[in-house]
């Protein structure tokens, strides 16, 4: 697969290049719920806008709606307990436990999957952490902009 060829963030076209990316809208590859379109958002926003392709898009959208899965799962272990009786009164594992691992499992995959676990990010590399800030940056600025309608 060949690299797509980025400008330095250090330079003036690297700098309109970085904030044409932070402003474009990344939609979810399908309509998600409100739980689900939270937890979107925030997976789009751990990486540099430019560096998502459709196909990208489209595992991200899956990894939201799995975490959102994830999320109701939780709830209802915690309100029904970790055990329950089967039909024979008998008390056992609740099966959403299971249940809950699984997801685990693919959301975790997933996150592999987009280049998201930390070390996949390199997050301790100078030159990563100021694409992150400068990507951070032209957000908040289209954020600012937005709110006192400039644009």
């Amino acid at each position: 697969m060949a690299a797509t060829k980025r400008s330095a963030s250090s330079t003036v076209i690297g700098a309109v290049e970085g904030f044409a990316a932070a402003a474009r809208q990344i939609k979810p590859h399908y309509k998600l719920d409100a739980g689900a379109h939270r937890y979107f958002e925030g997976i789009i926003a751990a990486r540099e806008t430019a560096t998502w392709t459709a196909h990208d898009i489209a595992i991200a959208t899956q990894l939201a709606a799995f975490m959102n899965q994830l999320q109701r799962i939780g709830e209802e272990i915690e309100a029904d307990g970790l055990t329950v009786e089967n039909h024979r009164g008998t008390t056992v594992a609740n099966p959403l436990l299971a249940a809950s691992m699984g997801v685990a499992s693919t959301v975790q995959s997933l996150t592999r999957t987009l280049g998201l676990s930390a070390p996949q990010r390199d997050l301790s590399s100078p030159a990563q952490g100021k694409k992150n800030a400068a990507d951070a940056k032209a957000r908040a600025a289209i954020e600012r902009a937005e709110a006192t309608s400039l644009l």
